[in-house]
Order: structure tokens, then sequence, then C-alpha cells
């Protein structure tokens, strides 16, 4: 039968029978739309080895090809490709059960029509997955790991097959239909850390199409997976295929031409890998009387897995495990590419928050670490051989992809936790401006106080037009419905295997294509800001270390408005910093935990909710006798602030003003270590060009008052006789600073002048917040 023959004689099986309502076929893609693609996987022909919504075990066990036109008669009932699964070989679609919308006592059936040849046989298969659950307890040290702490023996490994129906077609040549009815949806659970075997933790269905034979080829078309129990007769689309690849068309153009990414990950320890038990790699064979325990002493093994081409790129099991692990080698099957292709940087991966992040976007980027365990690769190369091709302009390769894992313990800066993501997104585009973002975070409820607002992230990605997938509706779902907490994640917080497949086949919509290809939607790079704040996350950091003349015992004068600070007070507790005189716990400027020396991940607290241009103190708050230690503190300086100290050219004075003296500051001179006295009536001038100011000057008991005009009109009127008192009650004359802003953009003409005593004038900071 030749290929046109067969097309026509496969929809004419599917167009035969009763209708079927168009909204029943609960599979993606069903209808088998794709991207053509070469033996490359490289833009061009008639056919592909991958189908928009699918998955295969390696780049070619499948071919894909379109329906063939046959004289006038059109394309029927919307089926778009057929496949063709070489010998051996599977085509497969996994979808979790809120995403069906399925609840449990449901009923699925699946229905497939295909062509046997040479030999071909397919197989169906429709399968329940689950989490794993058993009675007692089980201890990583009795399998040669280096844990020795005793866990529930629940969320072991990956995804159990549970109850399945399986079909194999008759061994003729030809035409053949199977439909596999009635699965039925069952689960069991409590939601407790105490695992049972009476427990199934239903979570998702696989429906697989296998051809089994070792010959031949079987050609698929028109699968459906509907509820209920009625034999399936006519085929009807499924849910669309994904449209965020339009919103990431350098990403999707690189991978897609084979060349080079890299792909930055940010996230905390979820996003790293971290867990309890730890992610190990279990034996998954379930008549192996070792099933379910650690393989290889919890350490990995790329030969073992069958992937040696790994070995130089994933330093630890967690690493394979995690969900960019899983992602890596997706993407490498969906696109044909090699292992260096994909740099999945996870530097990063490990911080608390965002906020905490920030002080490490430099290193990242500039790679500093290199490869090792802190990255998650292994020790003995360099970033230049792992990754040639990215470094052929001889330069370090900048982020093609920013994945936003960050999620969890985001409770800073509230109402405005949404500027420190937004000062991290600009951050990027002004030092890459071609880098593209997405956000897919692990959460498990909406009601989480440690999650910044879904609405607002939602409306940040689509001011920015960054694609967004919400992984709440799933989870909760599945939470609420069908699988106990604890045995997705045992520690009450952190995923095991099972949630990291949840969570990358969430992540993985971003990357499924099909033609015909929609418009573009290329992200908005640096638009007016949706959230004042962010403008104080934008900058560069200046990390000061102790000892350090800014880090005055446990008080110290900040840059601008965002900060992070590394210190302990000889506690296991967690500490309190005050800011400006106000005392804030964990929560709002972060844990508070003990830290007695800086990482660029974590922090003990980090802020950034402040107002521009005015001076802010910090105060850290013993607990006892112990001394409070300061470790290190970094400070974000804002884009485009220039500082103009007294004594420069671009001043003017009036009258007999004194010449600039040397300033001694017993804080570190943050604002400069000049000083100009003006007696009353005399004044400076400067012109700058800004949208906000901020004027230096020191407060003295006999000070008099600051008058400062901006264009002609008086801006502000400060006294400069005002202490600022610490938190022991001591009382502290010293610089000051006072923010003018919203200012109409463009030159300000400005004059600094002292009225009824003289005052003492350090200079003037002039900040351009205009995109």
């Amino acid at each position: 039968m030749n290929r046109k023959q067969l097309t026509w004689s496969l929809l004419a099986m599917v167009t035969a029978g009763s209708a079927l309502a168009e909204s029943a076929n609960l599979l993606r893609n069903a209808e088998f739309r794709f991207q053509p693609r070469d033996a490359s996987g490289r833009p061009g022909g008639e056919t592909s080895h991958n189908v928009a919504c699918w998955n295969t075990d390696a780049w070619g066990d499948i071919t894909v090809r379109p329906v063939v036109q046959a004289d006038d008669r059109a394309e029927v009932d919307g089926v778009v490709g057929i496949v063709a699964i070489a010998p051996g070989k599977r085509l497969y679609q996994f979808n979790t059960l809120p995403e069906l919308g399925c609840r449990p006592g449901d009923v699925l059936t699946v229905a497939a029509r295909a062509h046997q040849s040479g030999g071909g046989r397919l197989t169906a298969r429709l399968t329940l997955l689950r989490i794993e659950s058993a009675d007692g307890e089980w201890n990583p040290k009795n399998f040669g790991c280096n844990d020795n702490r005793t866990f529930s023996q629940h969320g072991r490994g990956e995804l159990v097959r549970g109850p399945h129906q399986e079909k194999t077609a008759p061994g003729h040549e030809g035409d053949v239909s199977l439909t596999l009815e009635g699965l039925e949806l069952t689960t069991a659970f409590e939601k407790q850390r105490k695992s049972s075997g009476t427990y199934s933790n239903s979570v998702a269905v696989l429906v697989e199409f296998t051809n089994s034979a070792a010959t031949g080829t079987v050609s698929v078309c028109a699968p459906v997976l509907a509820e209920g129990t009625a034999t399936i007769a006519e085929f009807a689309p499924g849910r669309p295929v994904p449209q965020h690849y339009r919103k990431l068309p350098r990403t999707v153009g690189k991978l897609m031409r084979g060349e080079p990414i890299h792909i930055l990950a940010l996230g905390s320890s979820i996003d790293t890998g971290d867990a309890n038990p730890r992610l190990y790699i279990y034996d998954e064979v379930p008549t192996s009387p070792t099933y379910k325990r650690p393989l290889w002493k919890g350490n990995f093994s790329a030969e073992e897995v069958g992937r040696p081409e790994f070995a130089d790129y994933i330093g630890a099991a967690k690493q394979y495990v995690k969900y960019t692990g899983r992602l890596h080698r997706e993407l490498m099957r969906k696109f044909n590419l090699s292992v260096d292709d994909v740099f999945i940087n996870a530097m990063s991966c490990g911080g608390s928050s965002i906020g905490e992040s920030h002080s490490g976007f430099d290193v990242y980027t500039a790679l500093e670490w290199p490869p090792g365990p802190a990255n998650g690769h292994p020790r003995g190369k360099t970033w230049e051989q792992l990754y040639p091709e990215l470094f052929t302009d001889s330069k370090r390769p900048a982020p093609d992809l920013v994945v936003f894992g960050h999620g969890h313990n985001e409770r800073i800066d509230s109402p405005d936790g949404i500027a420190v993501y937004e000062g991290a997104i600009r951050w990027f585009q002004k030092r890459f401006p071609d880098v593209e973002f997405l956000f897919c975070q692990w959460h498990r409820s909406a009601g989480d106080g440690n999650i910044p607002p879904i609405p607002k992230r939602r409306e940040l990605c689509d001011y920015y037009g960054i694609p967004f997938i919400n992984t709440i509706p799933t989870v909760s779902a599945l939470l609420a419905d069908w699988c106990n907490h604890y045995a997705l994640c045992p520690d009450g917080g952190h995923p095991q295997a099972g949630a990291h497949t949840i969570w990358f086949r969430q992540l993985e919509q971003m990357f499924e294509i099909a033609a015909p290809l929609l418009p573009f939607e290329p992200q908005r790079r640096l638009p007016p800001r949706m959230n004042p704040y962010s403008y104080g996350w934008e900058g560069d950091v200046v990390t000061y270390t102790a000892p350090n003349p800014r880090i005055r015992g446990p008080r110290m004068v900040i840059d601008d408005t965002a900060f992070n600070l590394w210190c302990s007070d000889g506690h296991d507790k967690w500490m309190t910093v005050t800011i400006d005189g106000t005392p804030v716990k964990k929560g709002p400027a972060g844990n508070g935990r003990q830290m007695k020396s800086r990482d660029a991940r974590n922090s003990s607290f980090v802020h950034g909710r402040l107002s521009l241009g005015d001076r802010h103190i910090l105060e850290l708050v013993g607990q006892g006798e112990e001394v409070v230690t300061v470790a290190a503190l970094d400070c974000k300086v804002c884009d485009k602030r220039m500082h103009f100290p007294v004594g420069g050219k671009e001043w003017t004075t009036s009258g007999d003003v004194a010449a600039p003296v040397a300033w001694s500051s017993e804080w570190g001179a943050p604002y400069g270590d000049r000083v100009i006295t003006l007696g009353p009536g005399q004044s400076l001038s400067i012109v700058v060009e800004a949208t906000d100011l901020a004027v230096a000057y020191v407060d003295q008991p006999e000070g008099g008052t600051l008058r400062v005009t901006v264009s002609g009109e008086e801006r502000l009127l400060q006294p400069c006789n005002a202490p600022f008192t610490d938190n022991e009650g001591e009382r502290h004359f010293m610089e000051n600073r006072r923010g003018i802003r919203d200012l109409k953009p463009g030159l300000q003409h400005v004059t600094l002048q002292a009225v009824g005593k003289s005052v003492k004038v350090l200079g003037l900071y002039a900040y351009d917040s205009r995109p």
C-alpha cells in the first residue's frame, strides 16, 4: 500500500461510526500537529521526529508526516499528522489528573487507529500513575548512603505504575483499531507524615502507543482519551497545543536551529534538588529484591543510568532527578541536541529568595564559580571545555533564558514584594538585551503566606510579555482529591522525584511547538516600571566586608534603598534588624538567620521597600550578652545615579563661601569625605539632569535650616540639627540625606541655601529613573 492509500485507509476508519462530542477528547494535540524538521532536527522538509505534546525516549523513535491530500478532498475531521513508530519504540503522553478534569471514580477509555506493515504490531496501554507508599520506615544509611536519618516509606523515586489497561492488535498486516475500555481512576490517602501500604496516591495517567514487534512499522493516527466506557467510534480534536513558545522567540529559534543555549535557573533549595530524604536514584523494577532502594550508595552514575554522555555534566543524583535536570534531557530529545548544547546554569539554585539571589547575579552570569557541586557539575573541567560552542567568541556566554523558580520564602517588602522580581527582570535586561524569561514555580496553595500573590506575578508577566505557568491549580487539586501531600514532599516542603516530574511536565509546555506557527510576541524590554520600588533593585551591588569603616559595629548606613546583610550574634534563634528605628522581625526583611560569612545565595536580612534618596540606617539587635558581628553588607546602587560632592567644578557659590574641607566621618563617609559650610544666606547651585534628587548634609547641634529650590520652586526646607538616636539611646550628630522625588525629567537647576544658622553640606545625588 502506498503512502496516499495508507493515509486514506486510516482516515476512512476515523470517519466511520457515530459522532463524538468535540470536547470529549482529553488528549493534547490528538491531531498530531507538528513543526516540520529534517532528520537533524532543523526546520525543513515535510516530516519530523517530534510531535507537540507527545514524548518519545529518543530522537528518531517516531516519524510524523502530514495527512496526504488526494484529488479535491479536504482534510478529514481535523486529523493533521500520522505517526510511524519504529520497532520496539513508543509514543506517549503524560497528563496529571487535575489537568484532565478527572475526579476519583471516573472511568477513562482510550482508542486509536493504526496501519501495521512489515510485521509491525501496535500495543496500546493506559496506566494510572501513583506516588509510592508502603508500610514502615527506612534509613538511607542501611543502603550505603551518607545519611543516618529515618523516613516514612513514601515518595521514593519515580512515579509507580498502578492499574492499567493494555491491548495488542492482531498480528495481521493492514488497518487495525484498538479500544481500551474502563480504567477506573481510584485513589486512597490521608494527609499525614506516616506512610501506609494502603495509600495509592494517584496523580496522573500515561497513554502509550508502542510498536511491540521487532520489525516493521506501526502508523498511528487519531487517538482519543475520553471519559466513560462507551466505544469511541469517531475522532474528535483534543486539547490545543500550548502557545507559550510565542513569547520565547529567541529561545525557540536557537533550539530549532540547534544552536547552544545558556539557561540560567533562579531558585531556592527545592530548585537545587534539596529534599528530605535526599533525591536518590532508586531501583525502579517492581520485581527486584532491591525495589525502591537507593542505587550506588546514593551517588550518581552516568553509565548505570544509561546516559554516559552526562558523566561530566551531572555531579549528583539530585541534579539528574530535579525538574531542570529533566528539562535538560527533554530538550535534547525534542530538538536533537547533544549534552553540551544545553547549559543549565544552576549556580543560583539554593538561595532562599529572589531578593537574596540579587547578590549573586554578577557571579552567576559571569560564570565566576568553576564547575563543581555548587552548580550541579562534577569538578575537573572548565566551562570552556564542557560547553565549547558557547565560547566561540572568547566571551562569557550571556544567558539566553532565565527560569524563575524562586517562589518560596518570598515575604519581604510586602505589599510591594513584586518589585524584587521586576527589579531582577530589569537588571538582566539592562545587561543582556536579548535575554528572555519564563515563570514556572512549584506551589501547593495560593494561601501560602510565604509566596507573593499569584495575581501580582501574573500581572507582572503579562506586563512584560513573559510566559507564566501557574502550578497551583494542578498541585492543590492533587492534594485535595488524589494524594497525600507528604508523599509528594515528605518533609512538608521539598519535592521528591514524583513531584519534580509533575513540575517538569508543567515547565515542558513552554517548549511545545507545532505548525502553523503563530506570530511571535517578543517580551517587552524596559517598559515604564510597574512598581516604583523596582528601581532600587536594578543597580549594581557594592559589597562592604568587615572590617570596613562603613560597618560601625552593629550599625551601618546603606547606599540607597535595597540591601542584603550577613550577621550573627552567637545564638541559634532568628535575629531582628532595625531599619530607621523600626524593628523588623522575620519575614518583611528576610529570615534573620545566623550567618558568619557572606553567601551569594542566602543572607540574614534582605529588604528594598525604602524611600529613594533618604538616609537609611540599619541596626542589629542582639539576644543577650554576645556581641553582634556583621560579616558583610551588600548595597544596591541605583542605576544612572550621579554623585556631585561639594568642591566639584559643577558647583557655583554665592558670596564668600569657604572652600570645602575634609570631613571626619564616624560612619565610613557614606556621602563623601569633603564638607562645605554655608553661612546664613549663602548658597550653592548646580544644574543636573535628573528625575529625583538627594541632598547630603550634616546634622549638628547648632545647625540651621537647609532650603532647597529646584528650578525656582522650593522643594525642601530641612532642619539640620536632628540627631539620630540609636536603639541603645545614644544620640549621633552625623551625616544625613533627604530625597526630593518625582521631578519632571530633564535639567534641574538646584540651589542649596542656609537659613538662620550655618549648614554643613556634603553634596548632591542626581537619579535618572527613566527606563
